[in-house]
């Protein structure tokens, strides 16, 4: 059933970045018009959505997708201030 769905998709564009970050560190992702996909490597973190009522853990291994683009953070910890990820990729390209 997977292997269909997944024959049924037309990838337009696709952004990749692999980040490693310090504790503490939290990410915010606005609402995206397209399917978005975090994979945690290693270590902990929270995962926040809007519309969704609490936070949930993520451990290493963890695979998370968002179908409908939902705006959401991704943190170390619940008390850690998450940056816009546009300012993470600006603040990456000029170094």
């Amino acid at each position: 059933a997977l292997s269909a769905a997944l024959d049924s998709v037309r990838i337009e564009s696709v952004f990749f970045g692999l980040s490693e970050f310090a504790s503490p560190w939290g990410v915010a992702v606005g609402k995206k018009d397209s399917i978005i996909l975090h994979v945690q490597l290693e270590g902990r973190s929270w995962l926040e959505v809007d519309g969704m009522r609490e936070a949930v853990e993520v451990e290493a291994g963890d695979l998370l997708l968002l179908p409908h683009g939902k705006a959401h953070r991704l943190r170390a910890s619940l008390k850690a201030k998450a940056t816009p990820i546009e300012r993470l990729i600006e603040t990456a390209r000029h170094g």
